[in-house]
């Protein structure tokens, strides 16, 4: 136990029961602190102790210097004795995601049990007997159509995501794909279903305008919200990104350039070749 002595001005050396109590762990509550802290560590300046804290709900530190008489009105509550005060719902929320976050090591299959698709053998071989035992989980997934890719990538993504490996994914399809991803890995919970954006990557050596064309700006209008623009500008010096949801609105202004070239017939008849 750390026992803090302080040198009263006759130079005697005092020991009191509220030094005695200020060790690392030990909680305080008093009008000084914000919230209810944890003492790191113990300092003595002087006549004055440094206390340095931690706040129990923010997490800040506290390094306040005070004085003996700022110390008596302090209530510090012992290590051996714990404040049972939290809100029971988020304790126990806590302790329920530590349990499915380790439920893995328990169950190596745990992610069938809360996905809503049926996989076959050959797909439950490649994920879990090969893909999520590579000590570095790059592969390249080249199988024949219909054999349930989809699928497979799907529950590689969600048993990672149960692990805490990845938050986010990022998922370059075709567009005509696009929606079997949102629909195969959850075919009835669109709360959870994957986000799908149709982009179009534009470039410019400096800033300057952007055109789309015919088909593109039509599916632009088609998809409105599902559809973003992606422009970087200064490609060659400074490249710098710029993001547009729904480019449809930006009010585009169309622009016709055609070309002709004209002959007349006489020239045509000159030109045959004679056979």
């Amino acid at each position: 136990m750390l026992v803090l002595y302080i040198a009263d001005r006759k130079g005697k050396k005092l020991m009191d029961n509220i030094y005695s109590k200020l060790i690392p762990d030990a909680l305080i509550h008093g009008s000084i602190f914000p919230e209810l802290v944890k003492i790191i560590s113990v300092v003595p300046v002087g006549d004055s102790v440094k206390l340095i804290c931690e706040g129990m709900n923010s997490g800040k530190v506290h390094q306040p210097i005070l004085s003996r008489e700022q110390l008596e009105q302090l209530e510090i509550i012992p290590v051996d004795k714990k404040v049972f005060d939290g809100d029971a719902n988020k304790f126990r929320l806590g302790i329920e995601a530590t349990r499915l976050a380790l439920a893995y090591e328990y169950d190596p299959y745990f992610t069938l049990s809360i996905a809503r698709v049926d996989p076959l053998p050959h797909q439950l071989e490649a994920v879990y007997d090969y893909f999520l035992k590579l000590p570095r989980i790059r592969f390249l997934l080249a199988d024949d159509p219909g054999a349930g890719k989809t699928i497979m990538a799907g529950l590689l993504i969600k048993e990672l995501k149960i692990r805490g490996l990845i938050k986010r994914t990022l998922i370059v399809t075709p567009a005509n794909l696009c929606f079997q991803w949102q629909r195969e890995p959850h075919p009835e919970d669109p709360q959870t279903a994957v986000e799908v954006r149709f982009i179009e990557v534009k470039g410019r050596s400096y800033v300057d305008e952007v055109s789309l064309t015919a088909n593109e700006y039509k599916t632009a209008l088609r998809l409105k919200k599902d559809f973003w623009l992606y422009v970087v500008y200064n490609c060659a010096s400074s490249p710098g990104i710029h993001i547009v949801n729904d480019p449809a609105k930006l009010g585009w202004k169309p622009i016709i350039k055609v070309e002709h070239y004209q002959v007349g017939a006489d020239s045509i008849l000159r030109g045959e070749e004679k056979e």
